[in-house]
């Protein structure tokens, strides 16, 4: 007959059966057990069930929240919206009392060269900020904005329409000696007959280089790939690494917003009002024949312009539904900007001679209303102005020579002091 000890055992033993059986069961129903079949099997699987594997796992909770990015290299393109872009980091700048890489000329880093870091103001530590004309250099941009801690934003825009903007604005017709009543009856001609790199007159003024594939030209491929579908590709993969975010002007809030949230601003931070627009008397029609022709010519902006018009939907899309929430409190908030601000529309003056759409602001706006629409209307070079100075002045504090700038100042003598007196042996 069995003893009271053994009948003990045997219970103690069936509870512990029942017990494991229930901790399986739990770790089941949470999703747990399945990692026991994979340590089983996993010598035995295949890639393409690893994947699956991968893919069934649960997803880690992710952390809602963020922290702003501050440094940020905005490589501005010409004729795409990148003016406007330039007015909103500006601001932001200002707002958080970051440092600006600004041009020694005060237009632009040497442009249509590529950027050295020769033509950058010094300042007082590395820069937090660039937003004026440069063409893309990765070695000296990535010395002073470092890929690891900067975001690297630009801008592209249809290329019809900014191979169009970009000829009327610089007025590229007048280095290529060809007749014609008007700029769009010059570019017809110059298109229909154009072929070979001397033909393309590239070389004819300074903007010259901007005559075929302008936007691809600033962002720092070379004439040479122009031609080249592979190089091209290729340099587009490459474009993919460099940069955070490329803009679509044809989706700018998209774009601003998708900006804010990668960036983690504050949808205050990137309302706007448009810069540097065109006045209507200034733009031009183009025939559906000189539309093709622009495309034929400039083939390879075109594969720019398409591959990152996908990429933008594809990171949209992979912000979820609280994208288009933000969007929607964007407008309003752009729609509250407009009405806070502006009275009417008046021509604005964007350099020498040349003048954009503007706006007139309200009468008797409140002090600090009416500074923040003022910087809402505020020109690169008007801020560029601001930004060397107010960076001018830090400097100067590092650079402090003290009491005594002049080294032979009379009042810079120790005769007053009298402990180390001098008594030299006779």
């Amino acid at each position: 007959m069995p003893t009271l000890n053994h009948t003990i055992q045997n219970v103690f033993l069936v509870l512990l059966i029942v017990s494991g059986a229930i901790t399986l069961w739990q770790m089941s129903s949470k999703g747990q057990i399945s990692f026991i079949h994979w340590q089983t099997h996993i010598s035995s699987e295949t890639e393409e069930d690893r994947v699956i594997r991968q893919e069934d796992m649960p997803e880690k909770p992710t952390s809602t929240k963020c922290s702003p990015i501050n440094k940020v290299l905005f490589l501005k393109t010409h004729k795409t919206g990148s003016s406007t872009v330039t007015n909103i980091i500006n601001r932001y700048g200002i707002k958080k009392d970051l440092t600006f890489a600004l041009p020694k000329n005060k237009i632009s880093f040497g442009w249509p060269k590529r950027l050295k870091i020769e033509t950058v103001v010094p300042t007082y530590h590395k820069p937090d900020l660039l937003c004026n004309h440069a063409r893309y250099n990765r070695l000296s941009m990535h010395f002073l904005f470092p890929k690891e801690t900067t975001a690297y934003i630009t801008i592209l825009r249809d290329p019809v329409a900014q191979y169009e903007s970009v000829f009327n604005y610089m007025k590229l017709w007048e280095g290529l000696n060809i007749p014609g009543s008007d700029s769009m009856e010059i570019l017809e001609k110059y298109l229909q007959n154009v072929s070979t790199f001397r033909s393309a007159r590239m070389d004819s003024k300074l903007a010259s280089c901007l005559l075929r594939n302008p936007m691809f030209f600033d962002l720092g491929l070379d004439f040479v790939y122009f031609q080249d579908m592979s190089a091209v590709w290729k340099y587009i993969q490459f474009l993919e690494s460099e940069f955070t975010l490329v803009m679509i002007m044809e989706h700018f809030d998209e774009s601003v917003v998708l900006l804010k949230r990668l960036l983690c601003w504050e949808l205050e931070d990137v309302v706007y009002l448009k810069q540097n627009e065109r006045q209507n008397k200034d733009k031009r029609n183009v025939s559906e024949k000189l539309k093709r022709n622009i495309r034929s010519w400039n083939q390879a902006d075109g594969m720019l312009y398409q591959a990152f018009n996908k990429t933008l939907w594809k990171k949209i899309a992979a912000q979820g539904p609280g994208f288009y929430e933000d969007l929607a409190r964007f407008r309003k908030l752009q729609k509250e900007l407009f009405e806070k601000c502006v009275k009417s529309s008046a021509p604005a003056k964007a350099y020498s001679g040349k003048y954009v759409k503007g706006y007139k602001l309200k009468d008797n706006l409140p002090p600090v209303t009416k500074k923040y629409c003022s910087d809402m209307i505020k020109n690169e070079l008007s801020f560029m102005t601001d930004n060397m100075e107010r960076q001018k002045q830090m400097l100067n504090v590092y650079n402090d020579q003290g009491d005594f700038s002049y080294l032979y100042d009379l009042d810079n003598n120790w005769d007053s002091g009298k402990d180390f007196l001098h008594h030299p042996e006779q």
